[in-house]
């Protein structure tokens, strides 16, 4: 799994090449690649990543990664629980919403598809009772989201 908190698409490109080489030289046969929430994420103090530069993130992530492996499964984006104020980040750094995360997880999806990458739509999965602060998943959540991505029998080691 390729996922570190609090990371971006820009973050994850950085370091892709690496991750996958350590992992095919341990014998993973394939990788779950969980970016994109935080590229969604908008703060006071940051400029917001686009989503011409998150398509340009991701699909280079996704061409890097199939140079290492046939087998990538994307989960796409969860939403957060707009019953509170403001989702942000524990951080207090980025408030997110579902609208612009819709965006986000909808240009994954055609990144994905265009390169004929297993997209596992996420968007419907958790409710708010899964997440634990209106954005994270809780212990029931990742439960629900494992289930949901490895039902689909991938054989990655």
């Amino acid at each position: 799994l390729l996922n570190v908190s609090g990371n971006t698409s820009e973050d994850l490109l950085r370091r892709i090449k690496p991750e996958m080489e350590a992992r095919i030289k341990d014998g993973i046969k394939g990788a779950v690649i969980s970016i994109g929430i935080v590229d969604a994420g908008v703060s006071s103090h940051e400029k917001p990543v686009s989503i011409s530069q998150y398509r340009k993130n991701i699909g280079a992530i996704l061409d890097i990664a199939k140079k290492y492996s046939k087998i990538i499964v994307v989960p796409g984006l969860t939403r957060v629980n707009h019953a509170l104020p403001q989702p942000f980040s524990p951080e207090g750094k980025k408030i997110y919403s579902n609208d612009r995360i819709k965006v986000f997880d909808s240009e994954l999806e055609k990144q994905c598809y265009s390169r004929d990458v297993v997209y596992i739509p996420l968007s419907q999965v958790l409710k708010k009772e899964d997440l634990k602060d209106g954005i994270h998943p809780n212990d029931k959540g990742h439960h629900k989201i494992f289930h949901r991505i490895y039902s689909n029998n991938f054989q990655l080691c």
